[in-house]
């Protein structure tokens, strides 16, 4: 699926919202200029490699533990559970269009490869990703990030403001910020 410029979706608790792989894009594409916000108690499930691509802005709040927001593996097998790398996780891309955006509130983010990886993008110049201008903007608060295959948090040159949230349990470094950006993380 994606979401094109202008385009506005709320996805809301009453099904679950799977993620799989389409030809084109690996996952689901929230373009610049495009919103997707994700409602409390709704379970979002990745099959495969699939991933949540931002250029826009997502924003997935709810208000308590009660109603958290659940980002994890398709597979619901018990000897999948907890089992890192069964998705690539929630990426919020670089573009010299826009500045995507991202906020979580009480969410689970769980058996990703990365679970946020903010700055990706597709240009092979080192200096398209040294500017603060397109920095991608991540608040993150009451959130859980675990299980991941290799980083909870993977950076580079981004904007990321993390309060009261646990990121634990990774095959690498936990948080892995790189090329310089804006970080606070605090409890």
């Amino acid at each position: 699926e994606e979401l094109k410029p202008g385009q506005t979706k709320t996805w809301t608790n009453d099904l679950p919202h799977v993620i799989i792989n389409h030809d084109s894009i690996p996952g689901m594409l929230v373009d610049c200029g495009a919103t997707l916000n994700i409602n409390p108690g709704c379970k979002i499930f990745f099959a495969g490699n699939s991933s949540i691509f931002v250029e826009g802005t997502l924003n997935a709040i709810a208000n308590s533990w009660n109603d958290s927001i659940v980002f994890e593996g398709a597979r619901l097998e018990q000897e999948y559970h907890d089992v890192p790398g069964q998705w690539f996780g929630i990426v919020f891309l670089r573009s010299n269009l826009c500045v995507s955006q991202g906020t979580f509130d009480h969410c689970i983010i769980n058996e990703s490869s990365y679970g946020i990886y903010a700055g990706a993008g597709f240009n092979q110049n080192i200096s398209d990703y040294q500017g603060a201008s397109q920095r991608p903007v991540v608040n993150i608060r009451h959130t859980i990030v675990e299980n991941s295959q290799n980083n909870a948090i993977n950076a580079f040159n981004a904007n990321i403001t993390a309060q009261n949230s646990l990121f634990f349990t990774s095959g690498d470094v936990l948080i892995n910020l790189g090329l310089g950006g804006a970080y606070n993380f605090s409890n």
